[in-house]
């Protein structure tokens, strides 16, 4: 190995690395708090009985799922913890439930859009969907699919590499499987946790903001409508940052796949890999951390509630009245 090949080996390594200890150490635990912060914010009187903030509830719990597999993850693969999850178990089980948790918040997020777009189109028929028992056991339901389309994960087995460069040892560990078992899991993760959904989400918002754009100055002063609106363009702008978050590991699943046909990577493609999978590991954790954030954003309601809870907070530590100025109409969840 030359000294130039053995530089930039070296900088992969370290790149890397500072990747995975930012990610562990900010990026995700601030993921999980910001998550559990809506969590409980969504149990507050005016979205505890609504079926917005049940699906809203849901997302922040499967967030959390995906993060702390991902922290678990990433924590294995990190030379600054002393944690190794990554064997012949850990290979199996941590991909499979986090196929099955990252395929249920795509598909949450697509629920949630239909739900906005059937309410908008149709506000007085399918009552159905207002029956949050109904919704619930659905939701549940639905698990089995998951579970039963992410059974090629269990066959994974794990292999280590190791190669001396200037007397340092590098060990790369890799979960790897024979080549029908590896294209099974690609074309079914893909097709039910990124494609279908994606589809789902861009014909979804497309009729829903042709909906929004046309009716709003029809229903502008319409209390229950306008309110479906504010949660229509949240809906739109957390879709979209959805879609452009998960891409890029989209793109590494589909790299990663190119070289399936080899029993094992080398070390120097695996780092390269493994770096490019630490860098879309972090780009759709901010995905999966957000959803706190685009509801005070775009959600003047959510936004106002958020404010109102801070004040009253603020009151309770100084002992002095806060009162929020907010000239938009109140409106509440359903």
């Amino acid at each position: 190995m030359n000294s130039s090949y053995l530089e930039i080996f070296k900088w992969q390594i370290k790149v890397d690395q500072e990747f995975l200890f930012y990610t562990c150490t900010c990026l995700i635990p601030l993921g999980i708090c910001l998550n559990f912060i809506q969590f409980v914010f969504l149990f507050k009187k005016k979205f505890l009985h609504s079926t917005m903030g049940m699906y809203y509830r849901l997302i922040s719990v499967y967030n959390i799922f995906v993060l702390v597999l991902s922290w678990l993850y990433l924590i294995s693969k990190s030379h600054s913890f002393n944690l190794n999850l990554i064997n012949e178990i850990g290979c199996r089980l941590f991909s499979y439930f986090f196929r099955i948790t990252y395929q249920i918040c795509s598909w949450l997020n697509v629920l949630v859009t239909f739900d906005r777009l059937v309410f908008i189109l149709f506000p007085t028929r399918f009552k159905i969907l207002k029956n949050k028992a109904y919704i619930m056991g659905l939701f549940f339901s639905s698990h089995i699919f998951f579970i039963l389309v992410n059974i090629p994960s269990l066959f994974f087995n794990f292999t280590s590499l190791s190669l001396n460069v200037s007397n340092v040892t590098y060990k790369c560990e890799q979960c790897w499987a024979d080549h029908s078992i590896f294209l099974l899991r690609t074309i079914t993760s893909q097709i039910v946790g990124v494609y279908i959904p994606f589809f789902l989400m861009i014909t979804l918002n497309s009729i829903l903001f042709i909906k929004v754009f046309k009716s709003h100055h029809r229903l502008k002063h319409q209390i229950q409508m306008g309110k479906d609106i504010h949660f229509a363009f949240t809906l739109i702008c957390s879709n979209i940052l959805f879609i452009i978050l998960l891409t890029p590991y989209s793109i590494y699943i589909i790299i990663l796949s190119t070289f399936m046909e080899s029993e094992t990577l080398s070390l120097s493609l695996n780092v390269y890999l493994s770096l490019f999978e630490t860098i879309t590991i972090a780009i759709y954790c901010i995905n999966y951390s957000m959803s706190f954030i685009i509801q005070i954003l775009f959600n003047k309601m959510f936004r106002k509630e958020v404010k109102m809870t801070i004040f009253k907070f603020l009151s309770i530590l100084t002992g002095k009245q806060h009162i929020v100025h907010d000239s938009s109409t109140n409106h509440t969840l359903h």
